[in-house]
């Protein structure tokens, strides 16, 4: 149950345009990426987050600070 709930939040995540990049049994990191002007990333758009799960099956959206 809780992996179907972890599976349909990436899916869901992927709709709105983020991409996968890692994904555990409890956690994926998911990315938005950067808004291009003139074929070029504008710098500070990409947005990343990390999507948990635990094993009461609640969800946690939390953005993924660099640095």
């Amino acid at each position: 149950m809780t992996q179907q709930r972890l599976a349909q939040a990436i899916a869901d995540k992927i709709a709105a345009g983020y991409e996968l990049e890692t994904q555990t049994a409890t956690q994926a990191v998911m990315s938005m990426p950067a808004r291009r002007w003139l074929g070029m990333a504008l710098p500070g758009t990409t947005k990343r987050e990390v999507i948990s799960i635990n094993r009461g099956g609640h969800l946690t959206t939390r953005p993924l600070l660099d640095g």
